[in-house]
């Protein structure tokens, strides 16, 4: 890995904490207290999620457009550009009676540019980087999170939350920075595979969304404890420290991630019992929330490697369906409960139930999902040999290619690449030439093989491993 590439995972790392730990803090002690207009109504909260659900999906149309550099730099320019408006409202006059309106978009514009933008960026990861990348995110996020129980915010909570959800944003914006995809081809195998997937994906955002829905109840003031605090970002800092001296993280941790979570948000508020019990429903839907971002950024890395799919699909995909699922049961929750602000006195007796069933069954599935993933690291860990003998023998198909199709030396360069599935431009930048030249050189590559197309090429690259692997068993004999 470069000294570019390596900055960029730290900075992943890092800021994506930050935005992990700005999104709780929002939820809970950060709350927002301008935009009442957009935040106040059942209703116009239906409406925000759709709008992010809508956006979304807008961007999976045009999935293949993220793996080039400039789409990501304006990506990331727009994610900018939508978060510095939504600061700038409450310094703006009087907007009129158009203002909720205003609010809603720039809200739901900043909140679905940003969970695309992060979803890429985690699963831009390889499935050993992200391991490690997630448990730097979430130990940054701990740190972040009880360093903000104790500044007292104010006025200034939603501004504050959303500078630093974007402020990872910033170098991509400006080109200094940009995501390493590469494109794949999905196999039958593969697809099929996705179907549970994404199963457990509605699954996860229909549980989010009824906790969702009675976190936006009105709470009274969230008071932490300040000793608690100040304890928890020492002992986040120390593993954090830790943390840097080792080459990984222990599977174990993976499995408790959503316990963890859970033990992390709660304990600045145990000793306060009271105000703890009326923003129980605002604390288990960002546990879920939590939960969902972090196993996602552990695991999209993984699914991309395993079952070869454009990563920049996965990304925007996965959080297209979870985020619809989401929608629709804060939808229902809004039809069974109505617009008011505050339950129906017929539902009382079930309060303990819908408080406890969402937030048991979303973690269930956290863990349940977490654990898969542990078990296929080590089933990967025991087979790892294998995979890099594998890996030699593509290396092998790809050099016998090259000579019997008597490529030049930089056209065997190009050819590595391409076969490796990087696109264009990340060749064009890690050969240091120009796009016409790495045209050209493809170009001469698919005219001496015979090929037409990407999957043509991959095609003949795998038909030439076979027999590798032929001629390796017929040694053994």
């Amino acid at each position: 890995m470069g000294g570019s590439e390596k900055r960029t995972t730290l900075w992943i790392a890092i800021t994506g904490g930050v935005y992990w730990s700005a999104s709780v803090l929002f939820l809970t002690l950060w709350r927002p207290m301008f935009g009442a207009e957009a935040q106040g109504d059942a209703t116009m909260r239906v409406v925000l999620w759709l709008f992010i659900s809508v956006t979304i999906i807008a961007l999976l149309a045009i999935y293949k457009q993220f793996m080039r550099p400039r789409v990501q730099q304006g990506l990331a320019a727009v994610a900018c550009a939508a978060t510095a408006a939504y600061v700038a409202l409450p310094f703006v006059a009087s907007m009129g009676g158009g203002s909720a309106v205003v609010v809603l978009v720039l809200h739901g514009l900043h909140h679905a540019l940003l969970i695309v933008f992060w979803g890429l960026a985690y699963v831009s990861l390889s499935k050993k980087e992200a391991e490690r990348v997630v448990a730097v995110s979430l130990l940054v996020a701990f740190l972040v999170y009880f360093l903000g129980t104790l500044i007292p915010i104010g006025a200034w909570s939603a501004p504050v939350a959303a500078v630093l959800r974007a402020v990872g944003a910033v170098p991509f914006m400006l080109g200094t920075m940009h995501l390493s995809t590469c494109e794949r081809t999905i196999t039958a195998d593969g697809l099929a595979a996705l179907v549970p997937f994404y199963l457990g994906r509605v699954c996860l955002g229909a549980c989010m969304a009824p906790l969702f829905f009675f976190a936006a109840l009105p709470v009274g003031d969230l008071a932490p404890n300040r000793f608690v605090s100040i304890g928890g970002a020492l002992v986040s800092a120390l593993l954090l420290i830790a943390s840097s001296r080792q080459k990984g993280l222990r599977p174990s941790v993976l499995r408790a991630a959503p316990l963890l979570i859970l033990g992390a948000l709660f304990a600045p508020y145990l000793t306060s019992t009271s105000a703890l019990t009326h923003a129980m429903w605002v604390f288990c839907g960002v546990v879920s929330w939590a939960s969902w971002i972090s196993l996602s950024a552990a695991q999209l890395s993984d699914i991309k490697e395993q079952m070869g799919l454009d990563e920049t699909f996965l990304a925007i995909s996965e959080k297209a369906v979870v985020i619809t699922a989401l929608f629709i049961g804060y939808s229902l929750c809004t039809l069974a409960f109505g617009r008011s602000d505050q339950l129906p006195v017929a539902w009382s007796e079930y309060w303990p139930l819908f408080e406890a069933l969402p937030l048991y069954l979303s973690l269930t599935m956290c863990c349940f999902q977490f654990a898969t993933l542990v078990d296929r690291k080590r089933q990967q860990r025991l087979i790892s040999k294998g995979l890099v003998r594998a890996e030699d023998q593509a290396r092998l198909a790809r050099s016998a290619l090259a000579e019997r199709y008597s490529l030049t030396e930089r056209e065997k360069d190009v050819f590595e690449l391409m076969a490796a599935g990087h696109t264009r431009p990340r060749i064009r930048e890690q050969l240091c030439m120009s796009d016409g030249t790495v045209k050209t050189h493809a170009y001469h590559i698919y005219k001496k093989m015979d090929v037409h197309s990407r999957e043509e090429l991959y095609a003949l690259v795998e038909a030439e491993r076979a027999k590798v692997v032929d001629q390796e068993g017929d040694r053994l004999k």
